[in-house]
């Protein structure tokens, strides 16, 4: 509990040392993006890769599968539940209410908690959780807002994604023990480390946008 308190204030800390950055104009809309795009295509996916490093291939087969399993159950029930619980509201409203349900930002800042709490073991699994979110993100809840389904850029946008991608190449070096020289896992491992930090701050400074009359 003491470690899970510690954490907590860690990361209301980091949000606001963004909120208070954008609100001081330290950092413009345009830092902001790149902050962003920073974090989910360079970032993010060296944490992701490194999480893998740090696992043992002891049973991981088997809670990947029990995992994977779990979120495809996930993502059928809100699938059932936004047909029901929203058929009622108005077309853009039921999109954004659905849209939230099938597609929580679990990634951004689900991935932080999970490796603070479980350490990198529990990053592993939260990457391995989010591949079917993605893919009905990608299919469904585009399909929402653009009435255009389409299997194939779906399949494209999940595979090219530079989180899963680190995903499968940190499960083949894992599985195989493919070993990583120092000279390569250790700028890995810096640029990771820095992921819980920065996306902290970019929600901070999304979060200092929000108009407190509008909710």
């Amino acid at each position: 509990m003491q470690e899970l308190m510690r954490l907590e204030i860690s990361i209301f800390l980091m949000i606001l040392t963004g909120y208070l950055v954008s609100k001081l104009k330290i950092i413009n809309d345009a830092g902001e993006k790149a902050i962003t795009e920073l974090v989910l295509h360079v970032i993010l996916p060296c944490n992701v890769f490194h999480s893998f490093l740090k696992n043992s291939t002891d049973g991981v087969a088997e809670d990947c599968l029990w995992i994977l399993g779990i979120s495809v159950g996930v993502q059928i029930v809100a699938l059932i539940y936004t047909r029901i619980a929203f058929r009622v509201e108005k077309k853009k409203q039921r999109c954004n209410l659905s849209y939230a349900m099938l597609s929580p930002n679990t990634g951004f800042i689900g991935s932080p908690i999970a490796e603070g709490v479980f350490g990198p073991a529990g990053l592993m699994l939260a990457c391995i959780y989010l591949v079917p979110q993605r893919l009905v993100m990608w299919s469904v809840g585009l399909s929402m807002y653009t009435g255009v389904k389409s299997k194939r850029m779906a399949v494209k946008k999940l595979i090219t994604h530079p989180c899963v991608i680190a995903c499968i190449l940190g499960f083949f070096v894992m599985l195989y023990q493919v070993p990583v020289p120092d000279w390569l896992e250790s700028p890995i491992s810096m640029i990771g480390r820095c992921n819980t930090a920065m996306a902290m701050i970019v929600i901070g400074m999304i979060v200092s946008r929000i108009d407190p009359n509008a909710l």
